[in-house]
């Protein structure tokens, strides 16, 4: 029974990493779009936060997406080929292995509950549709999903420190040994916690705000546990100095957020307000599918009542637990963006808000196992529900939108050509011995030329060189060009 189980596991893990890298490697690709990528795509940063830096706690991105970069860069070296296609399957990689972890602990979650192995499998594949589900047809564009993002660059800003957050949080739920952080033993995997929570919390504020929202429900919950038995405050401390130690590191990163130079700023500009955030939210809200919303909403109903019916008070501490996470974590979204003056950039956007996706989805899927055991008769049902959560995932037309910025009709495979454009232009100019050249992009109804800004020379000229695609570097022009729309398909502006 181990051996098979572990069998069944393992196929729906790869099953699942199969999925999310062809998904983001061929069905919307994760391509260089913007200038904010060639800014981030080689060119890395110090792993402390930066005070008074424009950006002082975007730590993970800045370090492992030219980590990855470069990574992939050697097979280019070695095999050439076309430098983007390595690129884009090496940060398919990292959010298909994100998700994976996410998915394979959430399973051991389950196992440790008591779930049997197969209705771990439904709950597992039950909770991935549900990043596909909650969305339905918002425009022309296609649907958004929980995994979606707008630049290569943020989803590692976002998307996998989002996955990260959460598989640290169901980590330290399910594993006592990393309570104690002073306990004897144990101290690679510790050390190993400690090593990624520093880069989760060190990644953005929404996403620190995941593993954040559940330290501060622990430490409410316990500091009130403990007055209760009365713990002597010694032993408190050192039974929760892993939620201490990480909460500490947390305010500190808030402290270094709040004096950089994007916040400096934030008292005198004209603030949408929390009113305007959470009209924002609401219309958000109201984009979500209806059926989504119905299918959860029955099962979070019948759970509870089965809850309450078994009179299971450590479930429901359980479940009002999460809940309690579910609601900091939205009370720090709503305030973080009511200061922001894009606002509404944020409030719409699944890659920031995907905390109260995640604990939100963690409170049905308990809710749906209570039901199964209350009625396992439900158990003959699953199957189709599944099926029909699948089938209403997808659309007529587009069904999703693409993980690109699209201004003017590009695809992700429009803008892989006008990349590597780029670089064989440079390629080029440095064959004919030439140290600075012109450079000619799409022209763009832009006073900079965005998305492919003419003041990223420099970055684009290093990050070629770091990458090996150069052999020096070069000085770079880039010009707007309406010829380079007309060869890509693009419309004029």
């Amino acid at each position: 029974m181990v051996r098979r189980e572990k069998s069944i596991r393992f196929v729906l893990l790869f099953c699942v990493f199969l999925f999310i890298l062809v998904f983001f490697t061929k069905v919307h690709p994760i391509v260089i779009s913007t200038t904010d990528d060639y800014f981030g795509f080689a060119n890395h940063r110090q792993v402390l936060p930066t005070w008074r830096g424009s950006e002082p706690i975007r730590v993970f991105g800045a370090v492992f997406l030219p980590l990855v970069s470069q990574v992939m860069s050697l097979f280019y070296r070695v095999f050439g080929g076309n430098l983007f296609d390595y690129l884009t399957f090496g940060w398919a990689l990292c959010v298909a292995g994100a998700m994976t972890g996410l998915t394979a602990v959430l399973y051991c979650l389950f196992r440790k509950a008591g779930v049997s192995p197969l209705l771990a499998c439904v709950g597992l594949v039950f909770f991935l549709l549900m990043h596909f589900w909650i969305f339905k047809k918002q425009g022309q564009d296609g649907n958004t999903y929980m995994l979606h993002s707008v630049y290569a660059c943020t989803y590692f800003i976002y998307v996998i420190p989002n996955l990260l957050n959460a598989i640290l949080v169901l980590w330290l739920h399910s594993d006592k040994d990393l309570h104690d952080l002073f306990k004897p033993g144990k101290y690679l995997k510790k050390s190993l916690f400690v090593f990624a929570a520093y880069f989760c919390i060190h990644s953005n504020i929404w996403a620190g705000a995941i593993l954040a929202s559940y330290l501060g429900m622990r430490l409410i919950t316990d500091i009130i546990s403990g007055i209760r038995t009365k713990v002597p405050f010694g032993k408190w401390i050192h039974s929760n100095s892993t939620i201490l130690l990480l909460i500490l590191m947390w305010l500190v990163s808030q402290v270094f957020e709040m004096n950089g130079q994007r916040a400096a700023g934030i008292g005198q500009s004209a603030l949408g307000g929390l009113s305007g955030v959470l009209k924002t939210a609401m219309d958000t809200f109201g984009k979500v599918n209806l059926r989504y919303i119905f299918f959860c909403g029955i099962i979070v109903v019948g759970g509870m009542i089965a809850f309450f019916a078994r009179r299971d008070k450590g479930t429901l501490s359980g479940i009002g637990k999460l809940f309690f996470a579910l609601v900091l974590f939205i009370v720090y979204f709503l305030l973080s963006c009511s200061k922001l003056q894009q606002y509404n950039e944020y409030v719409v956007r699944p890659d920031v808000f995907y905390g109260a996706f995640f604990f939100g989805s963690l409170i049905v899927l308990l809710c749906l196992f209570e039901l199964m055991r209350r009625f396992p008769i439900g158990k003959l049902v699953l199957p189709l529900a599944l099926l029909f959560v699948l089938v209403d995932c997808n659309s007529m037309g587009k069904a999703y939108q693409d993980s690109v910025v699209n201004k003017l009709g590009e695809t992700a495979e429009t803008h892989s050509r006008i990349n590597q454009d780029i670089l064989l232009q440079m390629q080029q100019a440095e064959a004919d011995g030439l140290k600075e050249a012109k450079i000619y992009v799409p022209a763009y109804n832009h006073p900079e030329n965005w998305p492919y800004a003419t003041y990223a020379t420099e970055q684009i000229s290093k990050g070629f060189y770091k990458l090996g695609a150069m052999k020096e570097e070069i000085y770079i022009e880039l010009v707007p060009d309406p010829e380079k729309n007309k060869e890509f398909g693009l419309d004029v502006p």
